[in-house]
C-alpha cells in the first residue's frame, strides 16, 4: 500500500507537468531566429564530496570533475569527466578519468518552457558498464519563482529500460548577482534499470544551493544535496545520503 502511494504521487505530479505543458508558445519568427543562431561555448569544474547519479553512489570520496559544452542553432553537445580523490595515486593503472559523459541534444525554441531532447554516452573505466540512452528534459516557469522539472530517459544499451523524474524549483535573486534555489524530486524507474529485484518508485532528492555571477563571463556556485530510496526493493540503501558540490563556470 505505501509502495502503491508513493507510485500515485509520483504519476499525479508528472500528469501535471505535462498537463502545464501543452499551453507552450512557440517564439515569434525573429525570436526563434536569434535562439537559434545563438551560439556558446563554457568551461566548467566542479569538486563535490561524492558522486551520486539518479540515487546511486558511485563513488563514495572526493570526486573532481570537468567539462565543456558547445552550442549554435539549438543544438548542442556536452562533454564532462571526473577523477576520484581517493585514486590519484593509481591513475597511471586505471586511466586519469573514473567516468566520462557525452550528450548531443536539440533545444527546441519555445517560450514558456526549455525542451531538450539528446543521446547520452557513459563511460565508466571502472565499476558499471559502458551504456547508453535517449532522453527529454524539460524546465516549465510555473510563475517567477517556482519552476516545474520533468526528465524522461531511455537506456537502449545495458538496460533496455525507463528512468524518469519530475520535481520543482524554488529560486529567488536576493541581490542582482546572487541567486538561492531550492529544488525537491522524486523518481521511478524500470525493472531493467533497477539495481534491486523490481521496478517503480526509486528515489528522491532535494537540493538546496546558491549560485553567483562574478561577471557576465564568470560564475560559482555551491549546493548541499540529500538522496534516498522511495523503495528499497527497487533502489536498495545507499551508503551516501548527503554531498556538497561546489561548481565554476567561464563562458569561453
Amino acid at each position: 500500500m505505501k509502495n502503491l502511494k508513493c507510485r500515485n504521487h509520483w504519476m499525479g505530479l508528472i500528469g501535471y507537468v505535462l498537463y502545464a505543458s501543452i499551453g507552450w508558445v512557440p517564439l515569434t519568427e525573429t525570436e526563434a531566429m536569434e535562439a537559434m543562431e545563438a551560439r556558446t561555448a563554457r568551461w566548467h569544474a566542479s569538486g563535490a564530496s561524492a558522486h551520486v547519479w539518479r540515487g546511486i553512489t558511485r563513488h563514495d570520496n572526493v570526486t573532481m570533475g570537468t567539462g565543456i559544452e558547445l552550442g549554435a542553432y539549438g543544438f548542442r553537445t556536452h562533454a564532462w569527466g571526473f577523477i576520484r580523490g581517493d585514486e590519484l595515486d593509481k591513475i597511471a593503472d586505471q586511466g586519469v578519468i573514473a567516468d566520462t559523459e557525452l550528450a548531443f541534444m536539440y533545444r527546441f525554441p519555445l517560450r514558456s518552457l526549455t525542451l531538450d531532447l539528446g543521446y547520452s554516452e557513459y563511460m565508466y573505466n571502472v565499476g558499471p558498464e559502458n551504456t547508453r540512452e535517449l532522453f527529454a528534459n524539460m524546465v516549465i516557469p510555473f510563475n517567477r519563482y517556482l519552476d516545474l522539472l520533468a526528465l524522461l530517459a531511455y537506456d537502449i544499451g545495458v538496460h533496455d529500460d525507463y528512468y524518469v523524474r519530475s520535481g520543482i524549483r524554488v529560486h529567488a535573486e536576493i541581490a542582482r548577482p546572487l541567486t538561492l534555489f531550492t529544488e525537491a524530486t522524486m523518481a521511478a524507474a524500470g525493472k531493467g534499470f533497477s539495481i534491486g529485484p523490481k521496478g517503480g518508485a526509486h528515489d528522491y532528492g532535494i537540493r538546496a544551493g546558491l549560485s553567483h555571477e562574478i561577471n557576465p563571463r564568470l560564475r560559482w556556485g555551491m549546493d548541499m544535496q540529500w538522496t534516498g530510496s522511495l523503495d528499497k526493493d527497487v533502489l536498495p540503501k545507499q551508503k551516501v545520503i548527503s554531498f556538497l558540490t561546489i561548481r565554476l563556470a567561464v563562458d569561453i
